[in-house]
């Protein structure tokens, strides 16, 4: 199965107007959106990301803008890529309990249009210096026909966590928007809970978002895959 391009940026579009409904805050890396998700991420990124603790990689991450939506109100981001026939979406926390690097630079009556990057160093000092979350919770929904093992890899799952091997299975392919739609619920309960207040068909659009999922071809997920204990989606 091919996830076309176009298909990646139209859902990823839709996460956005998800985010915006929800009222979370993004800023969006225009750099890594022209490359269309394809190779966005730096080598070095690649690197930590294969050995590296929570800190490390996030702050990988924030050095080299490896990221497609971050959220300036908890520091938080995501990420979108698409290789032929491989997927990788991630959300990763911000492992620190300290200010974004907006709001660093207001501490000091600047701004990030003023400034840009020029402090970025003092605030990657003050990150080290800052401590660290009790609890870090990573996301990252994986699809990969390359390293599909039935029931020991599944081709579609969700890894929750860093450097252990969590691997939920899911029975649909999914996209960027529903990726978006599940985090809100999981991280964000709270805007969730406000969102369901004002809308009197809350659930439906719930539903609806979180079902924007493709098929799994039948060769990667079979009849005794189906008998395990998995996360299913309908599907629209």
């Amino acid at each position: 199965m091919t996830i076309t391009i176009g298909l990646m940026r139209s859902s990823y579009d839709d996460a956005k107007k998800i985010l915006k409904k929800y009222n979370i805050k993004f800023e969006e890396n225009i750099i890594k959106v022209q490359k269309n998700f394809e190779n966005s991420y730096s080598d070095e990124f690649k690197k930590i990301s294969l050995v590296g603790n929570s800190i490390d990689i996030y702050q990988k991450a924030i050095e080299f803008q490896d990221y497609n939506l971050f959220l300036p109100e908890d520091g938080s981001f995501f990420q979108f890529s698409i290789d032929g026939k491989s997927i990788r979406f991630a959300y990763f926390e911000r492992p620190h309990n300290c200010m974004t690097y907006q709001d660093f630079l207001q501490s000091f009556d600047m701004s990030y249009d003023d400034c840009g990057d020029l402090f970025y160093e003092d605030y990657n000092q003050y990150l080290i210096e800052s401590p660290q979350k009790e609890h870090i919770t990573n996301f990252r929904y994986d699809y990969d026909e390359t390293e599909y093992s039935e029931v020991i890899h599944p081709v579609s799952h969700l890894h929750i966590g860093q450097n252990n091997n969590v691997r939920l299975p899911l029975s649909k392919v999914l996209l960027p928007s529903s990726f978006v739609m599940l985090i809100i619920k999981q991280v964000y309960w709270e805007k969730f809970k406000d969102y369901s207040k004002n809308n009197d068909s809350f659930i439906d659009d719930y539903i609806n978002e979180i079902n924007k999922v493709k098929n799994i071809p039948e060769e990667y997920l079979t009849g005794r895959e189906l008998k395990e204990l998995i996360f299913t989606l309908n599907g629209m």
